[in-house]
């Protein structure tokens, strides 16, 4: 696998993992305090590095 393949597969697996833990806690008729919640947990999330989200599964 040549370093373009292994870039694109830690994107695609970032990905999942987002939207997985993020899907996960969002309700299907969210309120203001939910969403502030789900917001404060996207910044959490993207304010770590990819091997630390890694670690935490």
């Amino acid at each position: 696998m040549n370093s373009v393949e292994e870039e694109n597969l830690k994107y695609s697996e970032f990905a999942s993992i987002y939207l997985n833990r993020i899907g996960s806690i969002l309700p299907i008729e969210p309120t203001e305090q939910d969403l502030d919640f789900v917001n404060q947990e996207k910044q959490t999330l993207l304010s770590k590095s990819f091997d630390e989200i890694k670690q935490e599964k």
